[in-house]
């Protein structure tokens, strides 16, 4: 509580030297406060979603079937807390759920030049 207290003292100080009463200062300082105070939290608490590349082996290629690799999912559990596990293409319930949602996602199976995109070949991996 002693940042808030300095804030509030300060902007008395300043409510002081302009023609602002104090009682309207205090009540801007707190509300101030407390909005700076839920924004730190939310920023805190927000899932830092990490930067996984091709070239650095944590995905696989679109020639290859796309998808994370066993490195790229140790970094993304690491940086999130999350439990992605590897995938199931031999059948069973993760497959059968991958499989409808993934299905169901917007998108083109090829792109521009008539390559598969990566939904496409995640899917063939998984062979949908």
């Amino acid at each position: 509580m002693e940042p808030q207290s300095s804030l509030i003292r300060l902007l008395l100080r300043l409510a002081q030297s302009t023609s602002l009463s104090p009682a309207k200062v205090s009540s801007a300082a707190r509300t101030f406060t407390l909005r700076w105070l839920v924004l730190v939290l939310r920023c805190s608490m927000a899932k830092k979603t990490p930067s996984l590349a091709v070239g650095r082996g944590e995905k696989l290629p679109v020639s290859k079937g796309a998808g994370l690799t066993a490195k790229g999912r140790a970094k993304y559990n690491a940086a999130t807390g999350s439990k992605l596990k590897a995938p199931q293409p031999e059948g069973g319930p993760r497959k059968k759920s991958f499989c409808a949602r993934m299905s169901g996602m917007p998108g083109p199976m090829k792109d521009e030049k008539g390559r598969p995109t990566r939904k496409a070949a995640s899917l063939k991996r998984w062979k949908c």
